[in-house]
C-alpha cells in the first residue's frame, strides 16, 4: 500500500515545483479530492528563473487529494501530479479508545465508504462500549485514556473490532473478498479478549506496567468442568457433554 505526505486539515503548506529550463510563464496550481472535483487553485509564485510556489490552506475534510501543476508554453499543456493525505489529530477523543485516523491507517480504502469522523467515532463507541462490558468483571473500566496509563491492546481491539464492524456493515461496498479476513479477525478479537476475560491473559500499559485486576474476581461458569455446549462450529454438530449429563443424574438420582 503507498504511503502518502500526511497533513493537518485546515493548516497551511507550501508547494513548490522546479523546471530545468525557465518555462517563462507562471505555473499554476490545483487541488482535487478524490472524486477528482476542484477543491482550490492558484497561480504560483516565482522564487527563480527555475522554481515556482504556492502557500495553499488545505482543505478541512479528512481524505486522500491530488494536486496538479500545470504550465502552458507554446500552446501545450505541462502537467505534474502528486497525492497527499488531509488528516485530524485531536488530543481528546471523550475517552474513546481509538481514533478516526487509527481506523483510516489500518485500511487505506475507508475513505471510500464516505463515513465522517462523527461516524467512526460511533463505530468506535460501540466497539468501546463491548470491550467495557465483557471485560467489567475482571478489571475496574473504562480504561484511563491518558498517555502512560493506556493499555496499548485494549487500543488495537478498540480500532479492530470498529473496522471490523466497518467492513461487516457495508460488505456489499468494500467486496466479498474481505468477508474471510473479517471473519479471521473476528475470531482473532473474540479469543482475546476471552483470555482477558478469564484472566489468562495480562494486560499492561504504555509503560510496560501490569494493568490490575479486580480483587478476588472469580468468572463461574456452569460449564467451566466441561466441553462448552455452543462453540463456534456447525450448529448441527453442537451438543451437551455427556459427563455433564451423568453428573447431573447422579446430583437427582435418576
Amino acid at each position: 500500500m503507498a504511503e502518502y505526505e500526511r497533513y493537518e486539515k485546515g493548516g497551511t503548506k507550501q508547494f513548490t515545483v522546479s523546471f530545468s529550463v525557465a518555462p517563462g510563464v507562471t505555473p499554476s496550481l490545483a487541488i482535487y479530492d478524490k472524486n477528482e472535483t476542484l477543491v482550490s487553485s492558484a497561480t504560483a509564485s516565482q522564487s527563480s528563473d527555475y522554481d515556482y510556489y504556492v502557500i495553499q490552506t488545505l482543505p478541512s475534510t479528512v481524505g486522500l487529494y491530488s494536486y496538479v501543476w500545470k504550465v502552458t508554453i507554446s500552446g501545450k499543456d505541462y502537467i505534474s501530479r502528486g497525492l497527499f493525505e488531509v488528516i485530524e489529530t485531536t488530543a481528546d477523543e471523550a475517552g474513546l479508545y481509538s481514533h478516526p485516523n487509527d481506523l483510516r491507517r489500518l485500511y487505506k480504502k475507508l475513505d471510500q465508504l464516505d463515513l465522517t469522523n462523527e461516524d467512526l467515532r460511533q463505530y468506535i463507541a460501540d466497539a468501546d462500549a463491548v470491550i467495557n462490558a465483557r471485560l467489567s468483571s475482571m478489571y475496574t473500566v473504562p480504561f484511563a485514556t491518558s498517555v502512560s496509563s493506556f493499555p496499548p491492546l485494549i487500543g488495537r481491539l478498540s480500532k479492530t473490532l470498529a473496522l471490523v464492524e466497518i467492513l461487516d456493515d457495508h460488505a456489499i461496498h468494500v467486496g466479498t473478498d474481505l468477508l474471510d479476513w473479517i471473519e479471521g479477525k473476528k475470531e482473532r478479537i473474540e479469543k482475546t479478549i476471552t483470555a482477558l476475560e478469564v484472566g489468562s491473559l495480562t494486560l499492561v500499559n504504555t509503560a510496560g506496567e501490569v494493568i490490575a485486576r479486580k480483587v478476588d474476581t472469580e468468572v463461574w461458569s456452569s460449564t467451566k468442568d466441561y466441553h462448552p455446549t455452543f462453540a463456534m462450529i456447525e450448529y448441527e454438530e453442537q451438543f451437551i457433554d455427556d459427563d455433564r449429563i451423568d453428573d447431573e443424574e447422579d446430583e437427582r438420582d435418576l
